[in-house]
């Protein structure tokens, strides 16, 4: 039997691993990200009780998506939305196929992004976070920079396309 110490890392890593592929899968079967957030909690739960009985001569993404996939079932059934959200078994079961089959590349755009953010600085940084990561609006970012609305617009646009050009360039090798 494993230390429980070393499975605690190596549950880490994989869980670190799986967890863009996970919300992928999540948000395309129940498309509210709010409840994507709250089945992801119970399959992190779920899976943290049952890693020591993980098969790991098998994907460990897939695995996850298989405990992924009875949650949603499970929470389509106790809602009672099982019969007018399409959910059926077969249909989760090919998403979570596709899902298996684009996490490397989600997981090496969001290291490019993750790289790309990284490098970004000023009020350029300053505007993307506050809009997408405190979900402000135009005129509460404008208030909070003491700029117009229309320059947060702007601002955003030309960071978000420094961005999309920075990942580009990372996704195919080239130096930044």
């Amino acid at each position: 039997m494993p230390e429980p110490k070393r499975c605690d890392d190596q549950l880490t890593g994989l869980w670190l691993h799986a967890h863009p592929a996970l919300m992928a899968f999540l948000c395309s079967a129940v498309r509210d990200r709010t409840l994507a957030d709250d089945i992801a909690q119970e399959v992190a739960l779920a899976v943290t009780r049952q890693f020591a009985l993980f098969d790991r001569s098998r994907p460990f993404i897939g695995w996850v998506l298989g405990i992924a996939q009875n949650k949603v079932i499970d929470h389509f059934r106790s809602s009672g939305t099982a019969r007018r959200v399409i959910a059926s078994p077969d249909l989760l079961k090919q998403i979570a196929i596709t899902t298996i089959e684009i996490g490397d590349e989600l997981a090496r755009r969001r290291d490019a992004l993750s790289a790309c953010m990284g490098s970004m600085a000023g009020r350029n940084w300053q505007a993307l976070t506050l809009r997408y990561h405190e979900d402000l609006p135009g005129h509460a970012i404008a208030k909070r920079m003491d700029i117009s609305v229309e320059h947060v617009w702007t601002m955003l646009s030309r960071a978000r396309t420094a961005l999309k050009h920075c990942i580009e360039k990372r996704l195919h090798g080239d130096p930044v």
